[in-house]
């Protein structure tokens, strides 16, 4: 039987480049964004950078429980949770989107280094355990990803 952990780094990186059961990875729907589509806003909401970065920066923040770092936090609505970017350039639209990958295969690679055990064990700051943090990240870029791919369509229109 497969383990716990097995099973959250093989849903991670079916989300992020691999085979997603509902339809496109983040890989296949952010590589036909261009850089000029990723920040337009649609009736003042979120733009598709925007959502990317905030993904990035909730898998940092699973990344940095995973390997120890009890000081690191981010909290919703905050500035380290959402940044307004009305502009980017084709190198950071890149960088941005490589980002995100790189801080994929690292949470990965932290995870498969955690004991079994430690999924139980809550989260420093938190009122919940690893096993529900790293159940919810994978939730959470597929609700941001399905954002995305609608921002997109959108402008396709």
């Amino acid at each position: 039987m497969q383990s716990i952990i097995n099973r959250f780094t093989m849903r991670m990186q079916a989300v992020a480049q691999g085979d997603a059961w509902y339809g496109m990875n983040a890989k296949e729907a952010l590589d036909k964004i261009p850089a000029e589509i990723a920040t337009k806003r649609f009736h003042g909401q979120h733009n598709i950078a925007e959502i990317l970065k905030h993904m990035i920066q909730w898998k940092r923040f699973c990344y940095e429980k995973a390997v120890g770092n009890v000081d690191f936090d981010i909290y919703g609505s905050s500035e380290h949770d959402w940044e307004t970017m009305d502009s980017i350039t084709i190198k950071e639209w890149s960088g941005l989107k490589a980002k995100y990958f790189t801080i994929n295969e690292d949470l990965i690679d932290a995870i498969l280094n955690m004991e079994k055990e430690w999924l139980d064990q809550s989260v420093p700051g938190r009122k919940y355990t690893y096993a529900f943090l790293y159940n919810g990240i994978i939730e959470h870029d597929i609700y941001h990803l399905g954002q995305i791919i609608f921002i997109y369509k959108m402008t396709q229109a």
